[in-house]
């Protein structure tokens, strides 16, 4: 089965005390932008002089403008996390999922979301050790080095959450 996302243009995170006296927040035209469809986001950041993206978080949801909107007012220990890292930039990053056949009914929909997000974690993981995807703390990962005649379908190197 193939899974489908639409990524939109990321959203830059600003300051949120002097608006809304939240930790963070984004400018009130790109919040209007974020569609109430499901989808997958991250959390991400900017380090240094690179414009290269890191991801921070990996969610999933079935209404993207309610669940950034919730992210914001409510999950304080996951802004802190966000907020104490030593970034440049941070920024919000979000996907519609286009849903083909048989993945648009409640019950497969679910599956669908979870399959992404799983997915998406496994690869920020793989480029990032510093994942706060469960309630604002770090995902604990290893990495498995290989040597010697390697098969070539095994990467030298896998990194994976504990």
């Amino acid at each position: 089965m193939d899974y489908q996302i639409k990524w939109h243009k990321p959203i830059k995170l600003i300051d949120g005390y002097k608006k809304k006296d939240l930790i963070f927040t984004c400018e009130e035209k790109d919040l209007k932008c974020i569609p109430e469809e499901p989808g997958v986001y991250m959390f991400a950041c900017t380090f240094g002089n690179s414009d290269k993206l890191t991801p921070l978080y990996v969610g999933k949801t079935k209404n993207l403008h309610t669940r950034i909107n919730q992210h914001f007012k409510g999950n304080v220990p996951l802004m802190n996390q966000i907020k104490k890292r030593k970034s440049r930039e941070r920024y919000f990053i979000f996907g519609e999922l286009v849903r083909g056949r048989g993945q648009g009914r409640d019950n497969n929909l679910v599956k669908y979301l979870n399959f992404v997000e799983r997915n998406l974690i496994t690869q920020a993981i793989a480029i990032n050790r510093n994942l706060f995807n469960k309630q604002g703390t770090v995902i604990n990962s290893s990495r498995i080095m290989s040597s010697g005649k390697v098969p070539d379908f095994v990467p030298s190197t896998i990194t994976v959450a504990d």
